[in-house]
């Protein structure tokens, strides 16, 4: 009896299935690429949003020590090193002096951090602006005339929607102090690693507005844009702007600095003290004393109201007074009607004063 096993051939793929698998493995990968590639670019954002909150820190712990702002970095200045990071002033190393512009990049040296902290997430550098002035009560780069309510000079501006000719001002009317710029996944603008600028972005665009180095004082804030729009170009720059309120609020808390009006009450009790001093021996309260500046940065108003001897006069009322303008730097009175906050010294409080310092009044000098 013989057996007969019918063989078992093996059956190759068609064509046809070759091709869809092939198909849904070429989805599955690009589906993998796709998400991988925004994996990425949520981490690339993230990155950048952290190390702004880190030189934001640097930035205050830096204002808290030394009562001043480090200058921009200037990779492309002549005899700078690229990306050295330090405070670049007209007179190098001398912090009296004005800064040699207003933007450039983070002087991560300066403010103790790593090169790698000052670096967005797509590996360029951040732009970095402050406001400074050649007067030293407007400038917050020099700390001969710090004052924690000083406004600042860089103006953001809200371009919504993107192609609207018409812009809202973000930080007024204090406007900002310090700006920092993430030029985006495009770079367009930003200084590199190798200390080399990138390609600038379409002259007249928003995205040139902040990528102008130099003497820029107007950024633009707007929604990413992929798409070219007509007029203000894609978009996809990052722009953190930091008010004087804001920069301050930490020093303040801790006990670092006091706030603007506290600043302010402090200074007219001290300058109110200083005058009556002065005036002590003679009786007469000064025809002019000098004034310090306020808490906002603006120099306090002395007011003699009465010019004679202040013990042989016989009006009541008031003799001098010293006044802050305010936030607002106007004089527009106190509070409801202004903000201005007023020292008022009396003539029956200076008499006190007076008997228990000990002071003569005038001696009567009969008539010729």
């Amino acid at each position: 009896m013989h057996l007969y096993v019918t063989p078992i051939r093996s059956r190759g793929f068609s064509l046809v299935e070759l091709t869809v698998v092939l198909v849904i493995v070429s989805i599955l990968l690009t589906m993998g690429v796709s998400a991988l590639t925004v994996q990425l670019e949520n981490a690339a954002h993230s990155s950048t949003q952290k190390k702004l909150e880190i030189i934001k820190d640097a930035l205050t712990i830096y204002l808290g020590k030394y009562r001043r702002l480090p200058c921009p970095d200037l990779p492309a200045a002549a005899g700078n090193i690229a990306g050295q990071g330090d405070d670049n002033r007209t007179t190098p190393g001398n912090v009296t002096t004005t800064c040699s512009a207003i933007v450039g990049t983070v002087p991560y040296i300066e403010l103790g951090l790593s090169r790698d902290a000052v670096l967005d997430g797509w590996e360029n550098f951040f732009t970095y602006a402050v406001t400074t002035d050649a007067l030293d009560t407007a400038d917050w780069t020099r700390s001969t005339a710090f004052a924690v309510g000083k406004p600042g000079k860089l103006v953001a501006l809200s371009r919504d929607p993107a192609t609207s000719a018409v812009t809202t001002s973000l930080a007024a009317p204090e406007n900002a102090v310090v700006v920092l710029v993430s030029h985006g996944p495009n770079g367009l603008g930003a200084w590199t690693v190798q200390g080399t600028q990138n390609v600038q972005p379409m002259a007249g665009t928003d995205e040139a507005e902040n990528a102008d180095l130099g003497a820029n004082t107007t950024f633009i804030v707007r929604e990413p844009a992929t798409a070219n729009i007509a007029v203000y170009g894609a978009f996809d720059d990052k722009v953190t702007f930091i008010k004087a309120s804001e920069l301050v609020a930490t020093l303040v808390k801790d006990g670092s600095v006091r706030s603007a009006e506290g600043e302010t009450r402090k200074l007219l009790s001290d300058t109110t003290e200083a005058v009556i001093g002065a005036s002590i021996s003679s009786a007469t309260s000064p025809a002019a004393y000098p004034m310090p500046n306020d808490g906002w940065g603006t120099p306090m108003v002395y007011a003699r109201t009465v010019a004679a001897q202040i013990l042989t006069n016989t009006a009541a009322g008031t003799a001098f007074s010293i006044t802050s303008l305010g936030a607002n730097k106007l004089a527009d009175g106190v509070p409801p009607g202004g903000d201005d906050i007023v020292s008022i010294v009396t003539v029956d409080s200076l008499k006190t004063i007076y008997a228990r310092a000990g002071t003569l009044p005038a001696p009567v000098v009969p008539p010729p």
